[in-house]
């Protein structure tokens, strides 16, 4: 069984360093963060705050979407190119199959991850502005949020289809950045109708903006072992939740 993950793992990932969409979306990236710096030339007060504030909003945005866009692809690809059918003839699993494909793609935005550490560190020993501690902290909270956002994208396209399952996944994104403006908006309402939906949007939806930590660099907010590590088990039980629901759903999946 463990060999049989590794495998599918070690082929998904081969199979996506090679596609061209990966590679597409890493350039619109780099261009974004080319376009951030440019927009803040512009301004020459607080030019490295706003660079560097520019550049962590982009990454953040980049590694989510190409986290959406794969997780959105694992099954459905398999499925039209009659891969699923052909690999599933052989003794592997259902469960083995996805954890594997998930396995691969989790490496993916790991590398991905760490790509874009690099050139925010690059940018943030130019600028000298922040600390490699807080740079590692505030991308952290990047790559759980997008592992996060893989899984749910991975257990909605276990019965979506990759438009729908990339529109949601993007809603849901959103949502769950302003789920703490919710619950500031839901403590000076009165209505009870708008408390509910709130109240239904904490519990079935991610809050997201836990692992928004850009404000590190400014000093906005202090960060501590205790709440990284609650944030930690927060993200893990979500990706395990999702991770398990996929598997639930794709057991009992038609693929026929």
């Amino acid at each position: 069984m463990f060999n049989s993950i590794i495998l599918i793992a070690k082929n998904t990932f081969r199979e996506i360093l090679r596609d061209k969409i990966l590679y597409a979306l890493i350039i619109i990236s780099i261009l974004m963060l080319g376009f951030a710096s440019a927009m803040a030339e512009l301004s020459f007060a607080e030019q490295a705050k706003i660079t560097m504030d520019f550049t962590i909003v982009v990454l953040n945005i980049s590694v989510v979407i190409i986290s959406i866009f794969l997780g959105a692809q694992l099954l459905s690809r398999e499925v039209e190119n009659k891969t699923l059918l052909t690999l599933l003839t052989h003794p592997v699993a259902r469960t083995e199959f996805l954890i594997g494909k998930v396995l691969g793609i989790f490496c993916i935005v790991i590398c991905l991850t760490v790509f874009f550490s690099i050139i925010l560190f690059l940018q943030s020993s130019y600028y000298e502005y922040g600390s490699p501690g807080q740079l590692l902290i505030i991308m952290y909270g990047i790559l759980l949020e997008s592992l996060i956002m893989l899984s749910l994208t991975i257990f909605l396209s276990c019965f979506l289809r990759v438009s729908l399952v990339v529109t949601a996944s993007i809603a849901i994104y959103l949502v769950g950045h302003w789920m703490e403006s919710l619950r500031e908006i839901t403590m000076t309402s009165a209505g009870e109708s708008f408390k509910s939906i709130y109240t239904f949007l904490k519990y079935s939806l991610p809050n997201l903006e836990m692992m928004n930590w850009k404000s590190l660099l400014s000093g906005s907010i202090e960060m501590t072992n205790v709440f990284i590590g609650k944030v930690s088990l927060y993200s893990l039980l979500l990706v395990v939740l999702y991770l398990f629901l996929s598997i639930l759903i794709f057991n009992k999946k038609d693929i026929s």
